[in-house]
């Protein structure tokens, strides 16, 4: 179970202070069952992998307005029950081998049901009636179901010492059902009729993958890969719009490639890959009013960048590993489905510019161990904003650099440690939302002990 209290701040000139009236809390109690069976056989191997998964949100209380102002409450209990199965069929692989194969079936069932109730204040200026503010309760109830079956396999073939080529498919077949009702009235007498929706829809998608890997020589490999893929569509259940209920699938075109680059003794590795994605329909979820959050569909997005990564072991009992990575992802063709304000141009929300990280380990033979590490994150936006208009707001967080590390002992698989996250307790925000001028605070300067071991 997963308890949190106060897990959204103002976004004012003291961004860790909680001027909020009600005292937020999320509890959370999961939890997952899995049974895995797999048989080899003379020509391969089965595996069936059966899952079942109950997610529980009871309650989730939070200020809607974060202020000392009473009235503006919510509440939210919602479950998610979901179970998977698998079965993946696979050839056994052989030195001398030149092909081998896979395919596979997987189904997955999933239903949620969700009560949410807000208690708000209407003032007369904005639409009451009388001179009196008007105290509003609003309940919603959903139920989603969503059943998901897909087949896929994977065929590969070494041609010659140097050419692997790899071709893939998954066809998948989705179907999702939503019923929601919405109950807003005033206190002790009716205000507004029910609204309610439902719908179905169904979805059928289909992406093929192409790979290819090149060893030019024993510590030099070329590789690329090319793929259409997909996240199907589905319903908003938080509109009172029918139409804004609907979203479509998220098709995205991905293409990569790169180079590895290792030294025979295994002294340092390197790797360099560059992808650019074209994404049609990208799922947008955010608040667009008040009381309407829902998922819209950007017609087009285009992301691409550079990865590198690289490990360096000068001595038997050092390693040092470095990872970076750059990505322009921005909105090529959106607007805002209530203001149709053009977010052209737009950086993606929550993709930060680059990320980067250092880690540095150092263990010596009676067990002792030690390590450091920094991790860095580029400007990242919370939100799109226009270019055509001067007051578009942007929501970001500045780039960031947080510094860890871990002390510990290593003894027969047992460990045991110090450790410190955010030494130097950067503050920082992990989201940001602009209709309310909330935020979720990074993690602070946290120091612990824990202890490790294999079960």
């Amino acid at each position: 179970m997963d308890r949190f209290d106060h897990s959204r701040y103002s976004l004012s000139d003291e961004p860790l202070s909680v001027d909020s009236d009600v005292r937020g809390e999320t509890s959370i109690r999961r939890n997952h069952q899995s049974l895995r069976i797999s048989k080899r056989t003379d020509w391969g191997r089965i595996t069936a992998v059966t899952a079942r998964s109950d997610w529980n949100l009871d309650p989730n209380i939070l200020d809607l307005d974060l202020s000392p102002t009473p009235g503006f409450i919510s509440t939210m209990r919602q479950r998610e029950e979901s179970w998977t199965q698998e079965v993946r069929l696979e050839s056994q692989p052989k030195a001398k081998r030149t092909g081998w194969w896979r395919v596979g079936l997987f189904y997955m069932d999933t239903a949620i049901e969700s009560t949410s109730v807000r208690d708000f204040v209407l003032m007369p200026a904005i639409g009451g009636s009388g001179c009196c503010p008007l105290p509003i309760k609003q309940t919603t109830r959903f139920q989603t179901g969503r059943a998901n079956v897909a087949g896929y396999g994977s065929l590969s073939r070494r041609f010659g010492d140097a050419l692997d080529l790899t071709v893939g498919l998954r066809i998948d077949y989705a179907e999702e059902s939503l019923a929601r009702v919405k109950i807003l009235h005033q206190i002790g007498d009716s205000f507004e009729p029910d609204r309610t929706v439902e719908d179905y829809a169904d979805y059928t998608n289909v992406a093929p993958s192409l790979a290819a890997q090149l060893t030019v020589s024993p510590g030099i490999q070329l590789f690329g890969r090319t793929a259409l893929g997909f996240k199907p569509g589905g319903f908003s259940a938080f509109t009172d719009d029918p139409n804004a209920a609907v979203f479509a699938t998220e098709k995205s075109w991905s293409t990569e490639g790169g180079v590895f680059i290792t030294s025979a003794s295994g002294n340092y590795d390197l790797t360099v890959t560059a992808f650019w994605n074209e994404i049609d329909n990208y799922q947008v979820e955010r608040t667009f009013t008040f009381i309407e959050y829902y998922i819209a569909n950007a017609e087009d997005t285009r992301s691409r960048g550079v990865e590198v990564e690289a490990a360096i072991r000068p001595h038997e009992r050092i390693e040092l590993r470095v990872s970076a990575g750059y990505t322009d992802a921005t909105f090529e063709s959106y607007r805002d489905p209530y203001t149709g304000l053009s977010f052209k141009g737009s950086a993606v929300p929550k993709v930060p510019e680059f990320t980067a990280t250092f880690h540095a380990s150092y263990r010596i033979p009676n067990g002792l161990f030690a390590t450091f590490g920094v991790r860095a994150t580029g400007m990242t936006y919370f939100r799109e904003f226009s270019l055509d208009d001067i007051y578009s707001t942007k929501i970001s967080q500045d780039s960031f650099a947080l510094l860890q590390t871990r002390i510990g002992y290593l003894w027969k698989g047992i460990e045991i440690g110090f450790f410190a996250r955010n030494l130097t307790d950067r503050s920082y925000f992990t989201n940001k939302v602009a209709d309310i001028r909330a935020g979720v605070p990074g993690e602070p300067r946290t120091l612990g002990f824990e202890i490790r071991m294999p079960y």
